[in-house]
């Protein structure tokens, strides 16, 4: 496959905006931005509305990861497993389990089990 130039990259995605489809409705505003990262070599995405979602979405999962370790310590002291349930809702099994051993908690039979039937299916 031919390696495009940074004018031929910028071209096909100004060709996108023009058709105006559902590509330009996403990206017509940060066309000038993408042009110049491509320019720069810089992150297609960088300083885009792309990048500011991103970050959002970064700051959201720290803040459900938060509440969630808060939720597991409550757990640990409570022992209502409804409390557990609504932690792996969010983070799933592997997830909740990571987080308490990240914060020191108790892992029990039952997750060691989960873990060790994970990594047999590798």
């Amino acid at each position: 496959m031919k390696t495009k130039t940074k004018e031929e990259e910028i071209a096909a995605i100004k060709s996108l905006i023009e058709m105006d489809g559902y590509f330009a409705e996403c990206f017509r505003g940060d066309f000038e931005k993408m042009a110049e990262n491509i320019r720069k070599d810089f992150p297609i995405e960088m300083g885009t509305h792309l990048d500011t979602h991103s970050e959002l979405i970064k700051k959201h999962n720290k803040e459900i990861e938060d509440l969630c370790g808060g939720l597991l310590c409550l757990y640990e002291k409570l022992g209502d497993i409804r409390i557990y349930e609504c932690v792996v809702s969010q983070l799933g099994r592997k997830g909740a389990i990571t987080l308490k051993r990240a914060l020191r908690l108790k892992i029990t039979d039952s997750e060691i089990d989960f873990l060790i039937e994970a990594a047999k299916q590798k």
